[in-house]
């Protein structure tokens, strides 16, 4: 006989297990696999168990089942059913199985009494054979009626009084009917035996669970840290740069000029006596230039004749007035009498007799060198009284200012004229700006704990973890005067990381272990301090149970526990 053929089948609800129970009478000579998910709530109990298997074995049917929950494995196992691996081809809904047709009551006059094939589990001992009634289509039903029907057997006739005394003598059993009464009455018995005996074979597989509390080691760990601004002098592990401000402040200030300059303004002018000592009249032309004592030129406006001398008659000398003009402009022309005299080439002698006025200068102001010297001056004392405290406005609240950082650009000025130009006034425009450092002591501190808890994080490695609650960071201690660098301690405590895996491991180990034997796996745990096992029920043998999803461990958190998948 070739191999059977298999079938996958899904069961995932009663519906399911109802189809299946259906439909197994019509599956024979088939191999089926029973497939049930982890999460189903089916093919949970004996009873469904023996119910699928009692209808597979009567309809020849081999039956199997596909699951990863040890509980159903198991189960299969202890009532009868092989365990197999899941087939490569998709799985079936049950009612996807053929059914057994259904016809109305006109079909009824082709029922036929049906034998069911014997149906025996290989090397299970006797065959069973069991008859039930079907209701076959037309087609069958003419099939089976026209097979040949072996007519009754022939014995002698007996009248009724024979009857009558054969049935009243009894009939002592055979050896066969014996053997099977006797076979009856054992099972009869072994069969509470029996039940009982897979009940309590269930319970101790199924009923024990343990939870094991695990106690991580644990380590006192500590960490110091310098820090601060980073000012020269200042050793520290870590520099917290300040915070920079600026300030800027201006000056604007005009004042008149004290410087001057004069220019000529008005030309000195007067009269010049001409005199002729001579007897000829001498012509003195206009433009003619005398030159005074003073150094002065002064040119005569109009031509005039000096008429000749008369030292006969009159004894007299020839004389003549004509007006004159200094010949620059300005104060240098004026001259008192007398100071313009002389005698020109051509005999006439001249002499003012009366002062040469008339000459003016006029003052220009001028910007002078001590002018912007003193705008100069005048700025720098401003800057000095306001830039520092402009600068200190911006240092509010818990600010401080980082002694030693500020400092002042060099001023600069401009001047709208600059010194010899012609100016009543001059005005200075002149900026100065300054910067600092400033620093938050708390902002400080609060960056140096950072720094401080990543170094305790940073000792407890890879298999360690930084207890947060206990963390404790002092308060910040001032290690120059300045205050500008501060030292601060931090202590902590770590704990022995024990991983989901780590715990995965220790359930296989624990599994089916007496108590003695799980307490010497567990203290050999490297990063486990202490622990606790709690097994139950109480009246069952004080061991591990066999299942590894009934064990669960736990690591203690503080009173809070992770428990193991």
């Amino acid at each position: 006989m070739g191999s059977m053929e298999t079938t996958l089948v899904q069961l995932a609800s009663d519906e399911d297990v109802e189809a299946l129970v259906d439909r197994l009478p019509h599956l024979g000579q088939r191999q089926v696999v029973v497939s049930v998910q982890d999460d189903s709530s089916v093919m949970l109990t004996a009873a469904e168990f023996s119910r699928i298997l009692t209808v597979a074995r009567t309809a020849q049917v081999g039956l199997s089942i596909s699951t990863n929950d040890h509980l159903r494995r198991e189960l299969a196992r202890m009532l009868g059913w092989s365990v197999a691996d899941r087939p490569a081809q998709p799985p079936l809904r049950p009612s996807d199985l053929p059914e057994m047709p259904r016809h109305t009551t006109d079909d009824l006059a082709s029922y036929i009494p049906v034998q069911f094939p014997p149906s025996a589990e290989a090397g299970s001992g006797p065959q069973r054979t069991q008859t039930g009634t079907v209701v076959l289509d037309p087609a069958a039903a003419e099939a089976v009626q026209q097979q040949p029907r072996p007519g009754p057997s022939w014995r002698p006739p007996m009248d009724r009084a024979d009857e009558r005394r054969r049935a009243a003598v009894p009939t002592p059993p055979t050896a066969g009917e014996v053997r099977g009464r006797r076979l009856a009455i054992a099972a009869a018995v072994a069969a509470p035996l029996v039940v009982l005996a897979v009940v309590a074979g269930l319970l101790y597989y199924l009923l024990p669970t343990a939870t094991v509390t695990l106690v991580p080691k644990t380590n006192a760990i500590a960490a110091d840290l310098t820090y601060g601004v980073g000012l020269p002098g200042d050793n520290v592990d870590i520099t917290l740069p300040p915070t920079a401000i600026n300030a800027t402040v201006t000056f604007d200030r005009t004042i008149q000029t004290t410087g001057e300059r004069f220019v000529a303004d008005g030309s000195a002018a007067g009269s010049i006596l001409f005199t002729n000592p001579t007897t000829q009249p001498i012509t003195v032309p206009t433009q003619t230039q005398l030159k005074g004592a003073n150094g002065m030129v002064y040119v005569t406006q109009a031509t005039v004749t000096v008429p000749p001398a008369d030292p006969y008659n009159s004894l007299s000398i020839g004389s003549v007035t004509a007006k004159i003009v200094a010949a620059q402009p300005g104060t240098g022309g004026n001259a008192d009498p007398s100071v313009v005299l002389g005698q020109l080439p051509n005999g006439a002698f001249f002499n003012n007799r009366d002062a040469i006025t008339g000459g003016t200068r006029k003052r220009i102001a001028v910007v002078s060198p001590a002018d912007t010297a003193a705008l100069t001056v005048a700025a720098q004392q401003d800057f000095a009284a306001r830039l520092d405290p402009e600068l200190q406005k911006q240092i509010t609240g818990p600010l401080k200012l980082v002694p030693g950082s500020t400092q002042h650009q060099p001023m600069t000025i401009q001047f709208d004229h600059q010194a010899g130009d012609d100016s009543t006034s001059i005005t200075a425009h002149a900026t100065q700006a300054a910067q600092a450092s400033v620093f938050d002591p708390a902002k400080l501190a609060a960056a140096a704990r950072d720094e401080v808890g990543r170094r305790l994080a940073a000792q407890a490695g890879g298999e360690f973890v930084l207890l947060a609650p206990s963390v404790k960071i002092g308060d910040p201690t001032a290690t120059n005067a300045d205050q500008t660098a501060f030292s601060i301690h931090a202590a902590g405590t770590v704990r022995a990381v024990i991983s989901d895996q780590e715990r995965a491991t220790l359930v296989k180990q624990l599994a089916g272990k007496s108590l003695n034997a799980a307490d010497a796996i567990i203290a050999g745990l490297p990063d486990v301090a202490g622990h606790h096992v709690a097994e139950g029920p109480s009246w069952l043998p004080r061991n591990m149970p066999q299942i590894v999803s009934r064990i669960q461990v736990i690591v203690s958190d503080g009173g809070q526990a992770n428990a193991n998948p």
